[in-house]
């Protein structure tokens, strides 16, 4: 007996505007691009591919191209699919998500081998 088995799809189980939106989320927070890329283009997909194309203002092709493996979609156009998506870009530090920034390390003021003195040195007029 041959097992068949259809291909994994997420959007099956994301039924809901919140779900999209703690997906979206949820790949962001990633750090990874391309993991942001692809969530969106999921997103993109359950939701309409043609119709968010022609509100974004460019071809079908053109978006599935953009949001593909090999895409590299331009920072204006993530901005706009993610708003006719019903989304937006925010900003917050990274230790708001649960990782701790780096302590900045303050390097002392440079100074002259001339007006470095010691303390038992007498000081000259």
């Amino acid at each position: 007996m041959v097992e068949k088995y259809r291909r994994f799809d997420p959007a099956e189980f994301l039924e809901s505007d919140e779900d999209f939106a703690i997906f979206l989320q949820d790949s962001a927070e990633s750090g990874d691009p391309k993991v942001l890329r692809a969530a969106i283009a999921l997103v993109a997909k359950a939701r309409g591919m043609t119709e968010i194309a022609e509100r974004v203002g460019i071809s079908r092709q053109g978006l599935f191209k953009a949001l593909s493996d090999l895409g590299n979609p331009s920072f204006d156009n993530v901005g706009k699919i993610l708003d006719v998506l019903g989304y937006q870009i925010k900003v917050v530090p990274k230790a708001a998500t649960g990782t701790k920034k780096p302590a900045a390390t303050k390097k002392p003021a440079r100074t002259s081998k001339k007006s470095v003195r010691h303390k038992s040195e007498p000081i000259s007029a």
